[in-house]
């Protein structure tokens, strides 16, 4: 119950809140899975420690996102979009009629798929 008592903000509403806190915490951590360098909610960040990402927004000073990890982070997005779905499997098909020596490989149609799919 004590678990459950922490995602009370609306005592009128006791239930929705409960139930709207703990999707978000469940959202977060199935996010954590698939983005790197993401602390889970129940870990307590030692604040005291030198941050080698930068500093926060209100600090004024900004950081430069590797290019990589802007790639994995826009290919995520759009692999979660319903809407996206049917352009993803016509660009897969598109690169096995342009690669036929390679159709049938699965490995290189993702890997190759990955590479080009959000340039």
């Amino acid at each position: 119950m004590k678990v459950l008592k922490r995602y009370v903000r609306n005592r009128y509403r006791p239930e929705a809140c409960m139930i709207e806190n703990y999707v978000a915490e469940e959202v977060v951590e199935f996010c954590n899975e698939y983005l790197h360098n993401i602390n889970p909610i129940e870990v307590l960040i030692d604040h005291t420690a030198v941050d080698k990402y930068g500093r926060s927004i209100t600090s004024g000073k900004s950081h430069v996102i590797d290019i990589s990890m802007l790639r994995q982070e826009y290919l995520y997005v759009l692999r979660n979009l319903v809407v996206v779905d049917s352009y993803i499997e016509e660009h897969k098909e598109q690169l096995r009629s342009e690669n036929s020596l390679n159709a049938r490989n699965e490995i290189w149609i993702k890997n190759k798929h990955i590479k080009e799919f959000i340039e």
